[in-house]
């Protein structure tokens, strides 16, 4: 019986269940549906229950699909957002942790000092701070930037709270806050000095700082090349029996690091040069053989 299908007007197994819609009204929407007629529009009347109307002259209902997401409009406010940049040092406690490692420090300091941070769009969101260029392990700073992209105004007492939430060994030394565009740090520095303090009970030392070519070797693709690092020599000077002062070039094809200026310029050995002490003291900005702070750049 149940398999040879029901008349319209016999009485279903689940007639005895009601949702306030009478059966008539499924009858017709059926005949409607078989002519390809648009679908009656039902509405909550007064007692939440649906009512039979038409639609009104001009409104279309969707037949077929998934209907059309409605989006909400509310009156919008705009929220200024604002970038900070930060000049910090890290002291001795602090020299052998790498970048990444200074990276997490800050991103759980802006966290536990509640910073209004932003975030980057996508599938995985993380806080928009930007590092300048990295301090090599073993090395110590006075002069650090990282900038900071704060999803509300700046505000004095965000500064107080970071310092706060920082550890032992890292201090923030000045801030400036903009709200429009600042250059990135990355393009900003390319010129960087460093004092290099030389462990006593080294023999005499002499400074050759005129040699037109400076040849390392570098590994690239699993073979060792030569390279050129004489470009990346901006200056050097020996300023104590056991200091020296390098500046090194940034952004430029020949760049070196300190410990291999310090070997063909000054002629120490492999001890000598793990043992020295390497402190960053300055980061410019050079344009047009004009040295300016990073700060001064930045206006």
């Amino acid at each position: 019986r149940v398999l040879a299908g029901f008349a319209a007007e016999d009485h279903l197994p689940w007639s005895h269940i009601t949702k306030g819609i009478s059966e008539k009204f499924f009858e017709q929407e059926k005949i409607r549906a078989y002519n390809a007629e648009p679908l009656r529009k039902r509405h909550l009347g007064s007692n939440e229950m649906p009512t039979n109307q038409e639609l009104p002259e001009g409104e279309s209902l969707q037949v077929y699909g998934r209907q059309k997401r409605v989006v909400r409009k509310g009156p919008q406010i705009q929220i200024p957002s604002s970038t900070i940049r930060i000049r910090w040092l890290r002291d001795d406690s602090m020299r052998f942790l790498g970048h990444r490692d200074m990276m997490r420090i800050f991103q759980r300091a802006v966290s536990r000092a509640g910073m209004p941070v932003g975030y980057s769009q996508g599938f995985s969101p993380h806080q928009r701070i930007s590092f300048g260029p990295p301090l090599p392990v073993g090395y110590t700073s006075e002069d650090e930037y990282l900038d900071i992209h704060l999803s509300a105004p700046f505000q004095l007492e965000m500064l107080e709270r970071l310092r706060k939430a920082l550890p032992q060994g890292i201090e923030v030394h000045h801030i400036i806050a903009r709200h429009g565009f600042m250059e990135s740090l990355s393009e900003l520095i390319n010129l960087q000095e460093y004092i290099i303090t030389i462990p006593d009970g080294v023999k005499e030392w002499t400074l050759d700082g005129h040699r037109p070519t400076l040849t390392v070797e570098r590994e690239k693709n699993g073979q060792m090349k030569e390279l050129d690092i004489a470009p990346g020599l901006f200056e050097i000077e020996k300023v104590h029996r056991n200091r020296l002062r390098l500046m090194i070039r940034a952004h430029i094809p020949g760049v070196g690091r300190p410990e291999e200026y310090m070997t063909l310029l000054a002629g120490l050995d492999k001890a000598s040069i793990r043992t020295s002490h390497y402190h960053r003291i300055k980061q410019y900005h050079l344009e047009n053989d004009i040295r300016s702070s990073i700060f001064e750049a930045s206006n």
